[in-house]
C-alpha cells in the first residue's frame, strides 16, 4: 500500500514538527507526506522545508484556500494510491498506519477509520470508540458514528469518484466527507485509539463554535432530503437536537421542529 498523507497547515509553528514526527516515524512507513500550506505568516514553512525527511513535500497555496481546499490540493497531487489525512496540530499513535493496513487487508474494504484520544490540557479521554464496520451510511446520517479526518484512510480512486471534498463546508467537514463516502462504500472501523486530538489551541478554525454551528446548519440543509429518505422523520431528531441546543438566539425554530417531531413520534400527528 502506497499511502500519501495529506496535512493542511496554517500558522502551526508550535505543532507542525511534532505532527510530522508522528507520521514519518510510523511502524508502517507512508509513501509520502504532503504538507499544504495555506499562506502561513509564522515560521511554519521554514520548519517544513528544514524537516529532516525526504518523505515530506511542501505545497504552497497561491491564495487563501481553507482546510478543505488545501486537502483537495494535496490529495490531487498525491502519488500514492491510498490517501490518509492528518491535522497539523494532532499526533498519530506509532502503529496507526500499520493497524489500518492490517484491517484493510483482512476485511477487503477500501475505507478505514477508528477512534482517538482527546487531549484537553492535562486531561485525556478516549473518543469515538463505538464504531462498527460494514455499511454504516445510515448510522453516520443518524450522527451515531462520527469519523474524524485524522483516522480516515481510503483509496484515492474513491475520492476521485466522490468528486473530492466539498470546499464550501466551513466546519464538520469530516461529517460531510463521511456521509458522501459511506453512501457507496463499506468501512472497516478500528475500535481503538489511533491518534491524539489536541484541543489546547482555541484558534483552530475547526474548533470555533461559531463556524461549527454554521457548518452543521449547512450540512443539515444539504442532506435533509437524504436523511428523510434513509432514516425517515425520526432521523431528523439528532440534527434538530444539535441545531436547537447550539444555535443561540437563532435556534428557536429548531426547538419547534424538535418538539413537533417528538410529538409525531408519539403518534399525535398534526
Amino acid at each position: 500500500m502506497k499511502i500519501s498523507v495529506v496535512v493542511p497547515v496554517y500558522n502551526r509553528e508550535n505543532t507542525i514538527v511534532q505532527c510530522l514526527d508522528s507520521i514519518v516515524n510510523q511502524t508502517y512507513k507512508p509513501y509520502e507526506v504532503i504538507v499544504v500550506d495555506d499562506l502561513s505568516t509564522d515560521n511554519t514553512i521554514e520548519l517544513v522545508e528544514k524537516y529532516p525527511s525526504s518523505l515530506v513535500k511542501l505545497i504552497k497555496c497561491q491564495e487563501k484556500a481553507g482546510a478543505q481546499a488545501a486537502r483537495n490540493i494535496g490529495a490531487k497531487a498525491a502519488g500514492g494510491d491510498w490517501i490518509a489525512f492528518q491535522d497539523s496540530d494532532d499526533i498519530w499513535l506509532p502503529e496507526k498506519l500499520e493497524m489500518q493496513k492490517d484491517a484493510i487487508v483482512k476485511s477487503g474494504m477500501e475505507v478505514c477509520a477508528g477512534g482517538g484520544i482527546c487531549q484537553r490540557e492535562d486531561r485525556r479521554e478516549e473518543i469515538e470508540l463505538e464504531g462498527k464496520s460494514g455499511y454504516i451510511y445510515k448510522e453516520i446520517l443518524s450522527l451515531k458514528i462520527y469519523i474524524m479526518y485524522q483516522t480516515l484512510l481510503l483509496k484515492k480512486s474513491i475520492l476521485e469518484e466522490t468528486g473530492f471534498l466539498d470546499e464550501k463546508v466551513v466546519a464538520y467537514q469530516e461529517l460531510d466527507t463521511a456521509i458522501r463516502i459511506s453512501k457507496n462504500n463499506n468501512i472497516v472501523y478500528i475500535n481503538q485509539p489511533l491518534f491524539i486530538y489536541n484541543l489546547d489551541d482555541n484558534a483552530n478554525i475547526s474548533k470555533s463554535r461559531t463556524l461549527g454551528l454554521e457548518g452543521i446548519k449547512y450540512l443539515y440543509h444539504k442532506f435533509r432530503e437524504e436523511i428523510l429518505r434513509t432514516n425517515g422523520k425520526m432521523g431528523l431528531i439528532p440534527w434538530y437536537e444539535k441545531l436547537a441546543h447550539n444555535y443561540g438566539k437563532k435556534s428557536w425554530r429548531y426547538y419547534i421542529y424538535l418538539f413537533k417531531i417528538k410529538i409525531y413520534r408519539l403518534g399525535f400527528r398534526s
